[in-house]
C-alpha cells in the first residue's frame, strides 16, 4: 500500500481471491491435493491483501477525533459481511445440496430423507456411511452445493473489485516518515524526537 496505494492493493486482493474461489468452484471430491492448495492458498493472499488495506482506507479518510467511530464502522461491517456471507452462501449450498440428493434418497423412509437432507453428516448416519451408495451422492451432492456457493462468492469478489477500482479515488502512495530536524540542523526519526521530548 505505501508503495502503489489502496486502490491497486484491494483490487488485486479482491481479484485474488475471487480466483482462489474459482479454482475451489471447479474441483471435485476426485480432484487432486494441489487444485485445493492452488484454490486456498489464492484465497488466503487475496484476504492478506484486502483486509489490512481496507481498514486502513477507511482510518486514513477521518480525522483524528474521528477514529473511534472508524473502527467501530469498520468492525461493524467485517461482522456483518461475514454473518451475511455465511448465511446467504450456506443456504445457497444446502438447497444446492438438498435438490440434487432427491435422487439417491428415493426408496428411502420419509424420515431417513429427512435427515439425510439436514447435512453431509446426517447423509453418512443414514446411508451406512461415507462409501455407500448414499453416501458417496451426499459427497458429490454437496460438493456441488459449495461449487454454486463458492462460484456467487466469486462473482461477489468480482462486483466489489470493479466497484473498488471505479469509486475508490486513486490516492497517492503514503508518504515516509518525514525525518524531525535534530540539534545542529541535522535530522533525527520521531522516535528520537520522542525521547528528546518526554525523556523516555
Amino acid at each position: 500500500v505505501a508503495r502503489y496505494g489502496f486502490r491497486p492493493v484491494l483490487t488485486g486482493g479482491l481479484l485474488g481471491s475471487a480466483a482462489g474461489l474459482g479454482v475451489l468452484a471447479t474441483s471435485s471430491p476426485g480432484s487432486p491435493v494441489w487444485v485445493f492448495e492452488v484454490g486456498l492458498g489464492l484465497l488466503g493472499a487475496g484476504i492478506g491483501l484486502t483486509m489490512p488495506p481496507a481498514t486502513g482506507a477507511i482510518m486514513s479518510s477521518l480525522p483524528p477525533h474521528k477514529a473511534g467511530v472508524g473502527s467501530a464502522v469498520n468492525d461493524l461491517v467485517r461482522e456483518l459481511g461475514g454473518a451475511f456471507g455465511i448465511g446467504v452462501l450456506g443456504s445457497l449450498t444446502l438447497v444446492h445440496y438438498r435438490g440434487r440428493l432427491l435422487g439417491a434418497l428415493a426408496g428411502q423412509p420419509v424420515a431417513a430423507g429427512r435427515y439425510a437432507d439436514a447435512g453431509l453428516a446426517q447423509a453418512f448416519a443414514v446411508g451406512g456411511g461415507p462409501g455407500s451408495p448414499l453416501g458417496v451422492a451426499a459427497r458429490y451432492a454437496y460438493a456441488a452445493g459449495l461449487d454454486l456457493g463458492m462460484m456467487v462468492g466469486a462473482g461477489c469478489a468480482v462486483v466489489a473489485a470493479a466497484v473498488v477500482w471505479l469509486g475508490l479515488r486513486a490516492r497517492r502512495r503514503l508518504p515516509p516518515a518525514s525525518p524531525v530536524p535534530a540539534p545542529g540542523g541535522q535530522s533525527a526519526p520521531d522516535s528520537e524526537r520522542l525521547v528528546r521530548e518526554t525523556g523516555h
